[in-house]
Protein backbone atom coordinates (compact mmCIF):
# COMPACT_ATOMS: atom_id res chain seq x y z
CA UNK A 1 0.00 0.00 0.00
CA UNK A 2 1.23 3.50 -1.47
CA UNK A 3 1.06 5.99 1.15
CA UNK A 4 0.30 9.70 0.37
CA UNK A 5 1.99 11.97 1.94
CA UNK A 6 0.11 15.56 1.86
CA UNK A 7 1.58 18.93 1.97
CA UNK A 8 -0.07 22.55 2.82
CA UNK A 9 0.90 25.33 0.87
CA UNK A 10 -0.15 28.90 2.06
CA UNK A 11 1.04 30.90 -1.41
CA UNK A 12 -1.39 34.08 -1.89
CA UNK A 13 -0.60 32.97 -6.06
CA UNK A 14 -2.94 30.33 -6.72
CA UNK A 15 -0.69 29.59 -10.04
CA UNK A 16 2.58 28.28 -7.86
CA UNK A 17 0.57 26.17 -5.72
CA UNK A 18 -1.15 24.26 -8.96
CA UNK A 19 2.93 24.64 -10.20
CA UNK A 20 3.69 22.62 -6.97
CA UNK A 21 0.68 20.08 -7.15
CA UNK A 22 1.83 19.34 -10.98
CA UNK A 23 5.81 18.92 -10.00
CA UNK A 24 4.95 16.43 -6.52
CA UNK A 25 2.02 14.13 -8.02
CA UNK A 26 4.31 12.16 -9.64
CA UNK A 27 6.14 11.21 -6.14
CA UNK A 28 2.74 10.19 -3.88
CA UNK A 29 2.39 13.98 -2.80
CA UNK A 30 -0.46 16.17 -2.73
CA UNK A 31 -0.11 19.54 -2.34
CA UNK A 32 -3.21 21.40 -0.96
CA UNK A 33 -3.97 25.17 -1.46
CA UNK A 34 -5.64 27.32 0.66
CA UNK A 35 -8.11 30.11 -0.62
CA UNK A 36 -6.81 33.13 -0.01
CA UNK A 37 -8.76 36.28 -0.57
CA UNK A 38 -8.12 39.99 -0.32
CA UNK A 39 -7.54 41.17 2.74
CA UNK A 40 -7.78 38.24 5.00
CA UNK A 41 -6.77 37.82 8.49
CA UNK A 42 -3.69 35.74 9.64
CA UNK A 43 -6.57 34.20 12.16
CA UNK A 44 -8.39 33.18 8.84
CA UNK A 45 -5.43 31.55 7.29
CA UNK A 46 -4.75 29.69 10.55
CA UNK A 47 -8.02 28.09 10.60
CA UNK A 48 -7.43 26.38 7.25
CA UNK A 49 -4.38 25.48 7.94
CA UNK A 50 -5.12 24.13 11.58
CA UNK A 51 -8.17 22.00 10.17
CA UNK A 52 -6.41 20.36 7.43
CA UNK A 53 -5.18 17.27 7.60
CA UNK A 54 -1.88 17.61 6.02
CA UNK A 55 1.73 16.26 6.95
CA UNK A 56 4.23 19.66 6.22
CA UNK A 57 2.71 23.11 6.16
CA UNK A 58 4.64 25.07 3.43
CA UNK A 59 4.82 28.76 3.86
CA UNK A 60 5.52 31.28 1.42
CA UNK A 61 7.10 34.05 3.17
CA UNK A 62 6.92 36.96 1.08
CA UNK A 63 2.96 37.86 0.92
CA UNK A 64 2.66 41.47 1.26
CA UNK A 65 4.68 42.26 -2.42
CA UNK A 66 0.42 41.89 -4.72
CA UNK A 67 -1.42 43.85 -1.73
CA UNK A 68 -3.69 40.91 -0.98
CA UNK A 69 -1.93 40.64 2.44
CA UNK A 70 -1.31 42.68 5.03
CA UNK A 71 1.58 40.36 6.50
CA UNK A 72 4.28 37.84 5.49
CA UNK A 73 4.87 33.86 5.98
CA UNK A 74 7.32 35.04 9.18
CA UNK A 75 3.61 35.83 10.84
CA UNK A 76 1.63 32.83 9.90
CA UNK A 77 4.87 30.52 10.78
CA UNK A 78 5.28 31.78 14.75
CA UNK A 79 1.78 31.68 15.03
CA UNK A 80 1.34 28.33 13.54
CA UNK A 81 3.96 26.77 15.24
CA UNK A 82 2.25 28.45 19.08
CA UNK A 83 -1.01 26.32 18.01
CA UNK A 84 0.85 23.03 17.13
CA UNK A 85 4.48 23.31 18.73
CA UNK A 86 6.84 20.54 17.01
CA UNK A 87 4.65 20.16 13.45
CA UNK A 88 6.53 20.08 10.28
CA UNK A 89 6.70 23.18 8.77
CA UNK A 90 9.11 24.72 6.28
CA UNK A 91 9.01 28.99 5.08
CA UNK A 92 9.48 28.32 1.30
CA UNK A 93 10.80 31.75 -0.66
CA UNK A 94 13.13 33.06 -3.92
CA UNK A 95 13.57 36.26 -1.01
CA UNK A 96 15.83 34.23 1.35
CA UNK A 97 17.81 36.87 2.31
CA UNK A 98 14.87 39.33 2.99
CA UNK A 99 13.51 36.43 5.17
CA UNK A 100 16.34 35.19 7.05
CA UNK A 101 15.87 38.60 8.88
CA UNK A 102 12.48 37.91 9.96
CA UNK A 103 11.91 34.04 10.60
CA UNK A 104 12.60 33.08 14.41
CA UNK A 105 14.59 30.18 12.89
CA UNK A 106 16.34 30.25 10.34
CA UNK A 107 16.63 26.50 9.27
CA UNK A 108 13.50 26.18 8.37
CA UNK A 109 13.47 28.39 5.25
CA UNK A 110 14.32 26.71 1.60
CA UNK A 111 14.52 28.10 -1.65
Amino acid sequence: MNTRYKIGYIDENPNQVTTFKYALQDYEIDVLGYHIKQGMSLDEILEQAYSSNIDLLMIDYLLTDKGILNFNGDEIERRFNMLKPGFPHIIFTSEEPEAFNFVDDPNIIYH
